[in-house]
């Protein structure tokens, strides 16, 4: 699986993590079986979608250190979660953390769980939250995300 693919489902887990305070367990157990958002899709437009057809939304991952990569961000995220708060914080200009959407925080926790964590080098991170957030955010986002990172040492 694609990094760019790994990331989604972090930022999925931290989007949930900030939406519904589950266990880190639960958190876990629901985002590394299958896609949610491409399963709801899927039983919206068909309700009575078989165990067959539902199983194309499974992930399927290369290896173990997918696994590995995806719980390691997550959980570094949740943890330092008052650290990269205040880390945001700082760097918005006339905006504070908590005006920022779920999907925003989830994208720069992540990035700055992976700088953290010296996952990826500086660029790639960015403009891999970048990307998400021209592609999950509303339209002006990426900037924000880009500028917030893009201060961080």
């Amino acid at each position: 699986m694609k990094r760019r693919d790994l990331r989604k489902i972090i930022m999925t887990s931290l989007y949930q993590y900030q939406l519904l305070d589950p266990d880190l367990d639960s958190l876990f157990s629901n985002n590394l079986c299958y896609d949610l958002p491409a399963r709801y899709e899927l039983e919206e437009k068909n309700p009575m979608a078989s165990a067959e057809e539902l199983k194309i939304t499974d992930y399927h991952f290369d290896d173990k250190d997918e696994i590995a990569f995806i719980i390691r961000v997550v959980t570094n995220a949740v943890n330092k979660e008052e650290e990269f708060r205040e880390e945001i914080e700082k760097r918005l200009v006339g905006w504070s953390y908590d005006r920022l959407g779920y999907v925003e925080k989830s994208i720069l926790l992540m990035a700055l769980s992976e700088m953290d964590l010296k996952t990826a080098d500086r660029g790639t991170v960015i403009d891999e939250a970048v990307a998400l957030a021209k592609e999950y955010c509303e339209d002006d986002a990426y900037a924000m995300i880009n500028g917030v990172l893009d201060q961080h040492a």
